[in-house]
Parts: C-alpha cells; sequence; structure tokens
C-alpha cells in the first residue's frame, strides 16, 4: 500500500494516510500536493488556526500557498487526457465539462482570494493615510 506524509502549513508532519484518501483531501481542497509523497492541509482542525484567529500576515501567509499550488490544472489536463475514446460522444462531453467545472470553481476561488487581498491592501493604505 502506498502512503503519502500529511503535513500542516508550517512543514510539520501529522500523520500518513492512504494514497486514497490523499487524492480525495486534495479533491476537496482541503490539502494540495507539495510532491509526489507529500500533501499540506490547507486548513488545520487545530483551533489556533482558524480565520478569526489569525493574524494579518498569517492569513496573507495561506492565501499565496493557495494561489502558489495550481497542481489541479495538470491534474485536470491529465483527468481529460485519459477519458477512453471508446465512450460515445455525449459521455466524454460529460466528463469533459465536468472536469472544466472543477478548475472554473477553482480559478472563482482564486479570484476571491485576490478580491479579499486587494481590500486588505485598501485597508492598509486607508490606516497609513490617517
Amino acid at each position: 500500500m502506498k502512503f503519502v506524509h500529511v503535513i500542516d502549513a508550517n512543514g510539520k508532519v501529522l500523520h500518513d494516510t492512504y494514497a486514497k484518501r490523499a487524492k480525495g483531501l486534495v479533491k476537496k481542497g482541503r490539502a494540495y500536493y507539495v510532491d509526489e509523497t507529500s500533501i499540506c492541509m490547507i486548513c488545520s482542525m487545530r483551533k489556533e488556526h482558524n480565520m478569526e484567529t489569525m493574524t494579518k500576515e498569517e492569513l496573507l501567509k495561506q492565501m499565496e500557498e493557495m494561489l502558489q499550488h495550481q497542481t489541479y490544472m495538470k491534474e485536470a489536463i491529465d483527468a481529460i487526457e485519459k477519458i477512453p475514446y471508446d465512450l460515445e460522444e455525449a459521455q466524454v462531453r460529460l466528463r469533459t465539462e465536468a472536469i472544466m467545472q472543477i478548475v472554473k470553481e477553482k480559478e472563482a476561488s482564486n479570484q476571491a482570494l485576490i478580491a479579499l487581498w486587494k481590500q486588505m491592501l485598501a485597508v492598509d493604505e486607508k490606516l497609513e493615510l490617517q
């Protein structure tokens, strides 16, 4: 059985998990692949890492990490390439559209993070002017 290391945002190894579970965490947006044998959890389950208690710097660091790890795009292209050619055209279209919808939703999340960044920057600039 293949195991994958699960790490937190600070690089601390939390535990190992099965490759299938790791893939599910990445697919659900709860983690991202660091390399072939490790995933990093995006949101820790520990209380000190929730949005209300994070410092601005911690929040920005997490947002930057989420934007830097774009493996979902390669995974989507790989998934499309693996669609069997002997399927009916409608089945191929449905599978391709489902994969593309995942990519669109991830990109929408990225755009929301960028908008939040801009709002935080605007607030900082207003505070500096005062």
